[in-house]
């Protein structure tokens, strides 16, 4: 992976220089940032980061490259950041992921699915911190009601073997959907859940069921109560019972547009204000 990288880095480096950019924002980390930095030095580029692998380890190499901004989707992050000794003196903001309402709605043409109501959708890939085993397993607990899982394509093969063997055709589907098309599947789930760990940079996939009007059962820590809010219920979802009762729970109310509401705060037409703003504050 690092190889493609550098392979990348180096062939798009002639249109860079050309170009003669303000700002540079390497979005693929390691050597990539290296290398970036090393030429904003030269060329007197700003660099800007985002923290799109959350905490860990490589965006403390981010950070140890020195970018002028490292933006953090999340509060947490940001926290985080600059509690790191060598990210002292850098200049450090919290920024959230931003999402398009105007693509999402709850009156768009549902999708008819060979599958029992209610419907919790799960969007989300198989790595093993996305932790989609556990949905599969408390969701083949409730009485009645199916799971959906849209994409799935890399990691833990296991995964849909076991929503196979537990929950049936009649009870489980994992898809490969087009992005445009996501807002109507969004549309025909009645519920959205992913138990991801905290390593969790951000989860777009959050904003996207909120502002389909989607309620969120999601893992209770500082992040998703960030992003959730009081659209959904938060949990422990390796308490394989507490987690049932929050699905349970979550259906059985009536949220209104309080997800949809929730979604407003992340507007990108509100976000890009935000970027705007800091990328401005670099080269003014």
């Amino acid at each position: 992976m690092e190889l493609l990288k550098l392979f990348f880095t180096l062939r798009s480096l002639i249109y860079l220089i050309k170009f003669k950019p303000d700002v540079v924002m390497p979005s693929n980390g390691g050597v990539q940032t290296f290398i970036l930095k090393m030429l904003s030095v030269i060329f007197n580029w700003k660099l800007v980061i985002v923290g799109h692998a959350g905490i860990g380890a490589p965006d403390k190499w981010n950070l140890l490259c020195r970018p002028d901004l490292f933006i953090s989707p999340s509060k947490r992050g940001k926290v985080w950041a600059e509690s790191l000794f060598f990210s002292k003196g850098l200049r450090i903001v919290s920024i959230p992921h931003g999402i398009d309402l105007a693509k999402f709605s709850n009156n768009l043409k549902k999708v008819s699915l060979p599958l029992e109501r209610p419907i919790i959708l799960c969007v989300s890939s198989f790595d093993p911190y996305k932790r989609v085993e556990l949905a599969v397993e408390v969701v083949s607990r409730l009485k009645k009601g199916s799971l959906l899982v849209i994409g799935g394509d890399r990691g833990q093969g296991f995964v849909d073997e076991i929503g196979k063997k537990l929950l049936g055709k009649s009870r489980y589907l994992k898809l490969k959907v087009d992005p445009a098309q996501m807002p109507v599947y969004y549309d025909s789930a009645d519920l959205f859940t992913l138990p991801s760990s905290e390593y969790e940079a951000f989860g777009i996939v959050y904003l996207e069921a909120l502002a389909a009007n989607l309620p969120v059962v999601a893992t209770d820590d500082a992040l998703r109560r960030e992003i959730v809010g009081n659209a959904g219920i938060l949990v422990d979802p390796i308490d394989a019972e507490a987690y049932k009762k929050a699905l349970e729970k979550a259906l059985g109310i009536s949220w209104g547009d309080i997800p949809r509401k929730q979604a407003e705060k992340y507007s990108w037409n509100e976000i890009s204000k935000k970027y705007d703003k800091e990328l401005n504050k670099l080269i003014n």
